[in-house]
């Protein structure tokens, strides 16, 4: 187990959070119709970042 601190930890999740929005428009560049499914779970996945964000913060 390698020690991770909080402000790596948030920059790590950013980066992740940043190719995996570049590989969705990707994704959707490519498919000829628009997945409707992928843009309603995108805003569910940024509100549950921000829950756990604010129960670490709390505490």
């Amino acid at each position: 187990m390698t020690v991770v601190t909080k402000e790596e930890g948030r920059r790590r999740k950013k980066e992740e959070g940043r190719v995996d929005s570049l590989q969705l428009t990707i994704k959707n560049l490519k498919s000829p119709i628009p997945n409707p499914k992928s843009k309603i779970q995108n805003p569910k996945s940024k509100i549950q970042n921000r829950l756990t964000v604010d129960r670490t913060s709390s505490t």
